[in-house]
């Protein structure tokens, strides 16, 4: 859209207005109402399509609203997910070592005992 494009509004919300472009797509889309300026204050012009595209466009709205619901409830369960641990000992040539084994939170963790270096985990959704 260039600056002195033409744009027919089809509704008005209190700071964006619902627009399709002058020649351009058959799409609308929303712009901040102060980005535009009135070039006629006709009282309005009676457009097939505009109940139809308005109500596209609160459908999209709609369901990126609650794509974003879902990705918070998934957030939300992966961090309350139950960590399950089991005391194993790892065999290191002949050298038996304790350890922790965890399952949780969508990772798998071992923590040896004897060693003192940080738990190796792993994400569950890796592949490798």
């Amino acid at each position: 859209m260039d600056e002195d494009q033409q744009l027919y509004v089809f509704s008005a919300e209190e700071d964006w207005l619902l627009v399709r472009v002058e020649g351009g797509a058959e799409t609308l889309g929303f712009v901040p109402r102060n980005y535009c300026e009135a070039v006629d204050e006709s009282t309005g012009v009676a457009v097939e399509d505009a109940a139809e595209g308005a109500a596209e466009v609160e459908a999209a709205r709609a369901a990126d609203a609650e794509a974003a619901k879902q990705r918070e409830l998934q957030r939300q369960l992966k961090l309350k997910d139950k960590v399950e641990t089991w005391s194993i000992s790892e065999m290191d040539g002949r050298k038996k070592k304790k350890g922790t084994l965890g399952v949780g939170n969508g990772a798998v963790f071992f923590a040896s005992e004897s060693d003192k270096v940080r738990a190796t985990q792993r994400d569950s959704t890796d592949d490798r």
